[in-house]
């Protein structure tokens, strides 16, 4: 009976594991990419009363927020939904060189986060920082 439970209980967390790192993450990142494109190409088609400079900064922001998820679906996602193959063939000769540019892409996207925190935005004469 105890080897019925764990049986169970490893399925269920094999289970678990593909949906959230399979599907929930996939989504996320797919949508998270499709969102980010949309937003850039709004920010430098629009004529938005922004100054250059904090529409720049967004940009990088969510430039670094696309590689990032980029990457975490080719490490995370794509290992869960096409099985050994790509672990095989793809994923030991990606994960080396992309774990550093995913993590170079984090570390850049809070930097930019804590830069925009700090801009000013003008209303009216006085400035309010957000």
């Amino acid at each position: 009976m105890k080897s019925r439970l764990t049986a169970s209980s490893t399925e269920t967390m094999e289970l678990l594991h593909f949906l959230l790192e399979g599907v929930a993450l996939g989504s996320v990142c797919v949508l998270g990419v499709c969102a980010n494109c949309v937003s850039t190409w709004v920010l430098l088609m629009a004529e938005l009363d922004l100054t250059s400079t904090f529409v720049h900064l967004l940009v990088a922001l969510m430039s670094f927020d696309s590689i990032f998820l980029v990457g975490l679906f080719a490490m995370y996602t794509m290992p869960m939904i096409s099985g050994r193959w790509y672990h095989k063939n793809v994923y030991t000769h990606v994960v080396p060189y992309l774990l550093p540019v995913v993590q170079i892409a984090h570390t850049g996207k809070w930097e930019r986060k804590d830069t925009l925190l700090k801009f000013p935005l003008k209303r009216s004469s006085r400035m309010i920082f957000v």
